[in-house]
């Protein structure tokens, strides 16, 4: 009698899960639906950017990360929403934004790798302050 106990618990457990991924599943859709207003860089791709983009998509040896620009821009040439690409892609929001606004400063070119060129200024700056220091550390020691 207990092993029929069980058996129902399991169920009504299920049941209980399926309700709830109903429920997440209309949330998501409200969410999806809803536009408050429209996003700061809109996103409006001339048609040699589309087709890079697309060829982008489809080339097997592109990096991941790049196809994953291009899918966020096609998206967003096509009106949808920020919140809908992040689901549709399953990456954060604050993902869209940054490369819809990335777009939108440095075009196709923005869409490389990372903006390290502050990087690299500061990395220069760093090796002529140890230029510096060892010079004026083998003149010290030249002096004594």
């Amino acid at each position: 009698m207990a092993a029929i106990g069980s058996i129902e618990h399991i169920d009504l457990w299920q049941i209980v899960q399926a309700q709830r991924q109903r429920i997440l599943d209309l949330e998501r859709l409200k969410v999806l639906e809803h536009q408050p207003r429209p996003p700061k860089y809109g996103i409006l791709l001339r048609p040699h950017e589309r087709e890079t983009l697309k060829t982008w998509v489809a080339q097997k040896s592109m990096s991941t990360a790049r196809k994953q620009r291009a899918r966020i821009l096609l998206l967003a040439d096509e009106g949808v929403t920020n919140v809908a690409i992040a689901a549709r892609l399953g990456v954060a929001r604050n993902t869209v934004l940054h490369w819809r606004a990335r777009f939108a400063r440095r075009g196709l070119a923005g869409l490389g790798g990372r903006d390290r060129d502050h990087v690299v200024r500061l990395r220069r700056q760093d090796l002529e302050l140890d230029r510096a220091r060892r010079s004026a550390s083998v003149r010290d020691s030249g002096d004594r």
